[in-house]
């Protein structure tokens, strides 16, 4: 397959979901929900804004290409 008949999947639930009035994950929740999406070979999963609750940030790591 060439690379230009590749589909990426980007996936931005955790990000956007958290701009939802109300809306908040735990840290947890955002583990599970990443596994979830790596299991289903998301190529891109964004995880939230650096800095945007508390001054904190969660990284997570994908090592699946």
């Amino acid at each position: 397959m060439s690379q230009q008949d590749r589909l990426v999947i980007f996936d931005t639930t955790m990000r956007d979901g958290e701009q939802s009035p109300g809306a908040s994950m735990t840290k947890d929740e955002k583990v599970r929900i990443g596994k979830a999406l790596e299991r289903m070979r998301v190529d891109v999963i964004e995880a939230g804004f650096a800095a945007a609750r508390d001054r904190k940030s969660t990284r997570l790591n994908s090592s699946h290409n």
